[in-house]
């Protein structure tokens, strides 16, 4: 879900605040993308899906939905964390 492993060699993987921001916001912007693809699939692909594999597809963005949902409550748990722990200002 974030940038790949050597980024985190760099300046942000020192501030928890800054790497917690940019998970919270990388999580919730591929949760809303998922939505907005279940929302739309079925005007968007009308006539080039079989019915049983768009709902098929339709499946598995809802299940997406469901593990993207779970992984921004846990990043917002850990910024709660941080903030309780006194790393993250409240923001």
């Amino acid at each position: 879900m974030l940038p790949p492993a050597g980024y985190w060699q760099q300046r942000p993987a020192r501030y928890p605040a800054g790497l917690a921001a940019m998970a919270r916001y990388h999580a919730q912007a591929c949760l809303e993308g998922a939505r907005q693809g279940y929302r739309t699939l079925r005007s968007e692909v009308a006539g080039q899906v079989p019915a049983a594999d768009l709902d098929a597809i339709l499946a598995v963005y809802a299940a997406e939905g469901k593990r993207l949902r779970a992984a921004v409550r846990a990043v917002v748990l850990v910024e709660q964390a941080l903030r309780d722990r006194g790393t993250l200002s409240a923001g």
